[in-house]
């Protein structure tokens, strides 16, 4: 009998799957302790609101600050859980992508539209296109990326302040700014 060769590749594929068990160590680690912070916040806040609301002894000022403080620290859980969630899906069931054929500015452009219906003048949405921008994407996920910029912007320009979305083609990168 003959005895087949070594895989020369071997110890790199050995090290490369080292090297990602490793890196997925330390992605869950940070979300792990990013979560429980949060976690923890939300908790504290819930609890001073409910101890505010038994002793009858809240304004509407503290009512609404506490509101708000609220209303960040679930935004902030939600933006650690996703990319979590994102890294389950793929490694759970890596058919999850369905990239075809599609235009990021027109997909960019379905998504801003429906941002703009909403709005009521507090922002101005300007959409930068300077061609097509042709490509294999998943619109599901690219639409829920450009979903969180735009919302991310909107939560953090002022009133009154445009917020430019815009996709290049020689790079084939999408960016959100506002003044």
């Amino acid at each position: 009998p003959v005895k087949a060769p070594d895989d020369p590749t071997a110890p790199a594929r050995a090290h490369n799957k080292d090297l990602d068990v490793h890196v997925a160590e330390v992605f869950l680690r940070g979300s792990s302790e990013a979560l429980r912070t949060r976690f923890t916040t939300v908790k504290g806040f819930t609890q001073l609101l409910r101890r505010h609301v038994e002793l009858a002894s809240i304004d509407d000022d503290r009512l609404e600050t506490l509101t708000q403080h609220l209303e960040r620290e679930v935004v902030a859980f939600e933006d650690t859980l996703v990319p979590l969630l994102h890294v389950q899906e793929l490694q759970w069931r890596p058919d999850a992508l369905h990239f075809e054929p599609l235009d990021l500015h027109e997909l960019t452009g379905s998504v801003i539209s429906q941002y703009s219906a909403a709005l009521t003048g507090q922002h101005a949405l300007r959409v930068e296109q300077n061609g097509p921008v042709f490509g294999r994407w998943d619109a599901a996920w690219v639409s829920e990326a450009v979903s969180a910029l735009v919302s991310n912007a909107l939560k953090y320009t002022p009133n009154g302040g445009e917020i430019r979305i815009g996709v290049r083609r020689s790079t084939a990168m999408g960016c959100v700014s506002d003044n």
